[in-house]
């Protein structure tokens, strides 16, 4: 349901990225700052039982707990995409502003409640998305003109290096 209400926000309250963007920095700041007490906060909404993982002690749900860089990293590359694309270059299509909107919102709240127990869960909801609004600009928009075949190879090989880096270096 959250990406659905995101998505119903990035048509009519959330109208540019610069919104979505400058919610999701905020969410890397609160993280930062107060992620246990946002974490508690989502967790003692008691919507049931589903939220009531999130401040379990067990330590062994997960091989790594606490605020993961390595995540930000991975799921910050089609915010950065969508930056260079609507605000330096100007370019505005609705459907991938909508995309872009959505897919930032659901990753912030998943940001926000990154240290939490199993908060992979909440990073689908925004992961999901991830290869659409990777895809969508460089197949449909026109952002470097007669460059848009390299620049699209060197965005991908970047993307399929990072993750060869992480699934070798860090990870094992």
């Amino acid at each position: 349901m959250l990406p659905i209400a995101l998505m119903v926000a990035s048509l009519w309250c959330v109208k540019t990225f610069k919104t979505a963007y400058t919610f999701w920095i905020l969410s890397i700041v609160i993280s930062l700052v107060a992620g246990g007490a946002v974490t508690a906060f989502f967790a003692a909404l008691g919507f049931d039982d589903r939220l009531s993982y999130l401040s379990s002690l067990d330590d062994d749900m997960f091989s790594r707990t606490g605020f993961r860089w390595d995540f930000l990293l991975y799921s910050m590359m089609p915010i950065v995409l969508g930056y260079y694309v609507v605000i330096k270059r100007g370019i505005q299509d609705k459907t991938y502003l909508m995309l872009l909107n959505t897919y930032t919102l659901a990753n912030a709240f998943w940001v926000m409640v990154i240290r939490a127990n199993y908060s992979n869960r909440f990073a689908y909801l925004s992961w999901f998305m991830y290869p659409l609004v990777l895809a969508y600009p460089l197949l449909r928009l026109d952002i470097w003109g007669p460059d848009q075949g390299r620049r699209l190879n060197q965005i991908m090989l970047a993307h399929v290096g990072f993750t060869w880096f992480m699934e070798t270096f860090y990870w094992s």
